[in-house]
């Protein structure tokens, strides 16, 4: 039977007994399903910004959906603080990517996303300050910072000179440095890995094995678990131990995919079904770096010379399957039209 909605239901209400109440139920039942009807749309076409960010933070930095307003930047190192540290580059925004910045900062601060291992979660409960924080996570700030990705891009590129004099300089998983240097540099201070790299660590073997000898040119750096908590850092917590490396290893007390997930599809209105580590790596590093390069994200099979691209640098590994690396590079690509960072797509001078 059709009720006042105008939508068949099994309820019967009599004409006669709609209340006020009643209208405004109908009116909230009617916009979910329009909104619902124009998110599945929106969904189909696979719409997501391409040309630059399509939000009001750029201009007034006001963020609806959590009430913070950031029309007066709280990070405002990009002019201030850092200005000593280097020149700033013509493309650089630094409004905009403090914006950027001040949102990203209000989820993803470093304490709880680069805890140390020695440090059980709860320690996190403890922490009142920044400068509580400050003292714990081995994640400071930084003038400008490269985050390099393991897109085939990279080969034959010559930017490992460009690469290596960023003042911190991240990487991703097990990506290999070795015969690569002149395509990705050799500087390193922060590794993000994840759980498929962490269950391929030997169980108990002291035989100077291949992720041995990656751990050697992470020596004096930071290796971080930020997608699967502390419990398979037991392994190479050992094998760091067993190499006598510098090594500080940390991790992530919270979900911080569904997290990363969470901030980009709310905030720009996207529909990411996981998001890679590049992304959730972007995204954590903006909250301690200022002026970010990004290297080896791409995910065409051709570049802009229109010659086949691998989709590693280092071998011929296929495509994984589990992430939207088009839709991501959308996104970047956007910040990157702001201004927020830059995209390297091409050969390095």
């Amino acid at each position: 039977m059709r009720n006042p909605c105008g939508i068949y239901t099994s309820i019967k209400i009599p004409a006669d007994n709609i209340t006020m109440e009643q209208n405004q139920q109908c009116f909230l039942v009617l916009s979910f399903v329009a909104l619902l009807i124009l998110v599945t749309a929106v969904f189909m076409s696979g719409w997501i910004p391409t040309d630059t960010l399509p939000f009001k933070i750029l201009e007034t930095g006001v963020n609806s959906n959590r009430g913070i307003t950031m029309s007066t930047p709280v990070h405002q190192t990009a002019t201030a603080e850092f200005k000593h540290r280097g020149p700033r580059p013509e493309w650089y925004n630094g409004t905009a990517a403090d914006s950027i910045r001040n949102l990203t900062s209000y989820l993803f601060e470093p304490c709880g996303h680069f805890l140390p291992y020695s440090y059980p979660a709860k320690t996190i409960a403890t922490l009142n300050t920044k400068e509580d924080c400050g003292r714990i996570t081995p994640v400071g700030h930084y003038w400008t910072c490269a985050i390099v990705g393991n897109g085939g891009i990279l080969l034959h590129s010559g930017c490992g000179n460009e690469i290596d004099r960023n003042d911190f300089v991240i990487r991703m998983a097990d990506s290999p440095l070795r015969k690569f240097e002149k395509d990705v540099g050799k500087k390193v201070n922060l590794t993000v890995v994840n759980r498929m790299f962490l269950n391929k660590m030997p169980m108990g073997k002291r035989t100077m094995n291949w992720y041995s000898q990656w751990l050697v040119t992470r020596n004096n750096s930071i290796v971080s678990n930020v997608l699967s908590g502390s419990e398979l850092l037991k392994n190479l917590t050992a094998e760091v131990k067993n190499l006598h490396l510098n090594i500080t290893i940390t991790y992530s007390v919270y979900r911080t995919r569904h997290q990363v997930k969470s901030f980009w599809n709310e905030t720009l209105m996207t529909f990411l079904p996981m998001p890679s580590t590049g992304l959730i790596t972007y995204s954590l590093a903006s909250t301690f770096c200022d002026v970010i390069t990004l290297y080896g994200f791409y995910p065409f099979k051709k570049d802009v010379h229109k010659k086949r691209v691998r989709y590693h640098y280092y071998d011929k590994g296929r495509k994984g399957k589990h992430h939207d690396f088009r839709s991501e590079h959308r996104i970047l690509k956007s910040l990157h039209n702001s201004g927020v960072i830059k995209m390297v797509t091409d050969f390095c001078k």
